[in-house]
């Protein structure tokens, strides 16, 4: 048990760390975008077109792999971008509503060992649904009164 809860906060180090290299990376493309786009603006050159469409095309890649959770819990902001880069590659829609300040009083590795696991299996039953355009999964975690609110 020691040594399973001890990878699972390996994994939870990992991904956090990841999580921000990528914020890193995905900010830095930006801006080397923006900059190639202003020498585009005023170059005559006959590709042109040809750069502006792959610029396009990475800015649409640095949307899909830069964080977008921001509620308030860092735990499950990393857990819910992990997941959601693996929902969107296996075309699964996300939706989320989710006040993680109301979940603060759970320890980090506890959100996303719950969190990841429910997810997990989420994910498997979605693949099994052959139309991908049916495939979703929506996730609700807010605090009402004196319950918390986790669907």
């Amino acid at each position: 048990m020691k040594i399973m809860t001890s990878k699972q906060s390996e994994q939870y180090e990992i991904a956090k760390d990841n999580m921000d290299k990528v914020n890193i990376n995905a900010h830095d493309l930006r801006n080397q975008i923006s900059l190639l786009r202003k020498s585009m603006e005023n170059s005559n050159a006959c590709n042109v077109n040809d750069l502006k469409e792959e610029l396009n095309k990475m800015s649409h890649n640095i949307d899909l792999v830069e964080t977008v959770y921001k509620t308030g819990n860092k735990a499950l902001d990393i857990t819910l971008s992990e997941k959601a880069k693996i929902c969107l590659n296996k075309s699964i829609q996300v939706s989320t509503i989710a006040d993680g300040k109301a979940i603060s009083f759970i320890k980090d590795i506890d959100i996303y060992l719950l969190l990841g696991t429910a997810l997990d299996n989420a994910i498997e039953a979605n693949e099994k649904i052959a139309d991908s355009s049916k495939r979703m999964i929506g996730i609700f975690i807010k605090e009402e009164k004196t319950w918390l609110l986790f669907i």
